[in-house]
């Protein structure tokens, strides 16, 4: 049941802030590790990371965190290579 939360293919009841993971974002965050993950790793990437929020009140700045640690997380990973 929990890993539900993690699958970016999970349906949207199931996955916490599925409305924050757009194309919009997975775009932004594209260009900003100018274009060295795949759409796909930036999706998989985002719904983990909107994951760790699924129990926070206040939702006003959660957008800007999962684009945060998106990218920090896939930069780190990317780095690596």
């Amino acid at each position: 049941m929990f890993e539900q939360f993690n699958s970016p293919t999970a349906l949207p009841e199931q996955r916490p802030h599925a409305h924050f993971l757009n194309e919009a974002l997975v775009e932004k965050i594209w260009f900003e590790l100018d274009e060295q993950a795949t759409r796909e790793q930036i999706r998989q990437a985002a719904a983990k990371v909107a994951a760790q929020f699924q129990d926070a009140t206040i939702t006003t700045f959660i957008p800007i965190f999962i684009y945060r640690h998106t990218c920090e997380k896939l930069k780190r990973e990317l780095g690596g290579r």
